[in-house]
């Protein structure tokens, strides 16, 4: 059975559905400005005004990353470049986003199972995991900061891009790098019930902040979301407390501002701990190019960063704008506004 995000692969796989075309280097190109729509069953892409830019030909479609994005026709997957053409053929079992050059798919071995492997975006596999059996995989991950998290046999480790494990721990949990630290959760011993606890740890696999929270975040600028006593704050990246532990839920830090819960309520603070807008709304969104989708109500909509609405709250559902638009959901499809709340394109099927 697949699951998403596995690594495996046989070393006698000699994959057929790549082009033997030459790709430039998307990585430090600039994003593409395609966003994937979906009209009567089928996906495409429209450009940043609305316009179909690659025709709605198939059966689901992902965001464009590092220049390409993984489609689907039928059961499936590969992945096109901006002008729809396929760079790499549909496939391959499973396609997960391109992530510093690299990305996890599913190919189908010799013996017929579903086996994975990370690609660059030439097609050809460059990390392969010939000693793990496939039944021991429990999920990949996407490369951040130069490595990433492989769950064997339900325990997580890391891996650098040549498929080389990062020391010998094993965690019972671990969360992507970021600020050069990653969250990772270890089982406490003496407790009746199963109690774990989370630390972050270097690139080099070293413990530097000791497992003694109850749930950590990745740091962002300088500052991890934590839960300790029930309550959640942040510390730094020396394990000291930054912002106190006073809050039911929080988020983590994104343009400089964090989603914190008080009792019922949701509202923003700064880096510094101060209540910037003060909690009010029911559910809330990270901030993304200076707006954050905020829920009042059974609807939902757009705040800029001192708490005013931007957007009516009108929508099923919103998520964070990316390049000038913004995804909403209504009845149970997706659409785009802009940051005036003009639709650019129908939530409709």
């Amino acid at each position: 059975m697949l699951r998403h995000l596995i690594l495996i692969v046989l070393l006698a796989l000699a994959p057929g559905w790549a082009h033997s075309q030459k790709l430039k280097t998307a990585t430090s190109e600039k994003p593409v400005l395609l966003f994937p729509v979906k009209q009567a069953g089928k996906w495409g892409y429209i450009d940043k005004a609305g316009k179909l830019a690659v025709a709605l030909q198939f059966d689901s479609a992902g965001a464009f990353s590092e220049g390409l994005a993984a489609v689907r026709l039928g059961d499936k997957y590969g992945f096109i470049d901006p002008a729809g053409k396929y760079v790499i053929d549909p496939l391959l079992l499973y396609a997960d986003v391109f992530s510093e050059g690299l990305a996890a798919v599913g190919v189908t071995g010799k013996d017929g199972s579903g086996n994975y492997c990370y690609i660059n975006q030439a097609g050809k596999i460059v990390v392969s995991f010939k000693k793990v059996k496939p039944e021991d995989i429990g999920g990949a991950y996407r490369f951040n900061q130069g490595l990433a998290r492989v769950n064997i046999q339900n325990k997580y480790r890391f891996i650098d891009k040549t498929g080389k494990f990062i020391g010998t721990q094993k965690y019972d949990w671990a969360g992507d790098f970021s600020d050069g630290l990653a969250p990772v959760k270890i089982k406490q011993a003496g407790y009746v019930v199963e109690k774990l606890s989370c630390g972050y740890i270097n690139k080099a696999g070293k413990m530097v902040i000791k497992p003694q929270f109850d749930d950590g975040g990745p740091f962002v600028d300088g500052l991890a979301r934590v839960k300790t006593g029930g309550k959640y704050g942040y510390i730094n990246k020396i394990g000291k407390m930054a912002i106190n532990p006073a809050f039911d839920d929080a988020q983590d830090f994104s343009q400089e501002m964090a989603g914190v819960k008080v009792e019922d309520k949701w509202g923003f603070i700064s880096k510094g701990g101060q209540q910037v807008i003060e909690p009010q709304f029911i559910e809330v969104r990270p901030f993304s190019e200076d707006l954050a989708g905020i829920k009042a109500g059974e609807v939902w909509g757009y705040a800029d960063k001192t708490g005013k609405i931007a957007v009516d709250t009108q929508f099923d559902e919103v998520f964070k704008f990316n390049n000038g638009l913004g995804m909403i959901k209504n009845d149970g499809d997706y659409g785009y506004i802009n940051k005036n709340g003009e639709s650019v394109w129908e939530a409709t099927e």
